[in-house]
C-alpha cells in the first residue's frame, strides 16, 4: 500500500475514532446508556456523513502531499509550506485545534504548522533514509534560525 494510501486510511480511522467519541460524551463505546446501534443509526441521518468526512480529510492529505512534494523539489519553502497546510486547516470547519495543539508543539499555531510540516516530510520520506535526514536536518535549521529571531509569523498566501 502506497504511502498516501496508507495516510488516508489512518487519517479516516482516525476521523472515526473522534467522532465516535465525540458522539458519546467522550465516554466510549462501553457506556452504559449508549445503545451503540441506535446511537449509530441515529448519526446517520446527520447532514455530514462519515463518508463525507472522510473524503474531506481525504483531499486535505492530498494537497499537503502536493504540498511536500513541491517542498521536495525546492519550489517552496518550509514557511510558504507551512502557511498553505495552515490555511488547509482552516478551511474545514470542523478541523479539531485542540488535538493539532496537543500534537505539535510550539509557541504559536504557525510554529506548529512549521512542525506538522517536518513531521509530514519525515513521514513521507521515511523509506529513504539519507534524503530524509539531509532534507530534515535543513529545514529544522531554517526553522531555528528563524525562531531566533522570534516567533513564527508565517505568510497570508
Amino acid at each position: 500500500m502506497n504511502l498516501l494510501a496508507r495516510l488516508t486510511l489512518c487519517a479516516c480511522l482516525a476521523v472515526l475514532a473522534w467522532t465516535g467519541w465525540q458522539r458519546t460524551g467522550g465516554q466510549g463505546i462501553a457506556s452504559e446508556d449508549s445503545g451503540l446501534v441506535e446511537t449509530l443509526d441515529s448519526r446517520l441521518g446527520a447532514a455530514e456523513t462519515l463518508e463525507e468526512r472522510c473524503q474531506v480529510v481525504t483531499k486535505r492529505i492530498e494537497a499537503k502531499r502536493q504540498l511536500l512534494d513541491e517542498l521536495l523539489e525546492g519550489r517552496r519553502d518550509l514557511f510558504e509550506t507551512a502557511a498553505c497546510f495552515r490555511n488547509l486547516d482552516q478551511g474545514d470547519a470542523q478541523y479539531n485545534w485542540t488535538a493539532f495543539r496537543l500534537f505539535y508543539s510550539g509557541a504559536t499555531d504557525d510554529e506548529r504548522h512549521c512542525r506538522e510540516v517536518l513531521a509530514s516530510l519525515e513521514a513521507a520520506l521515511s523509506l529513504d533514509g539519507c534524503m530524509s535526514a539531509a532534507v530534515l536536518n535543513r529545514l529544522q535549521r531554517d526553522l531555528q534560525e528563524r525562531l531566533g529571531n522570534g516567533p513564527i509569523s508565517l505568510p497570508l498566501e
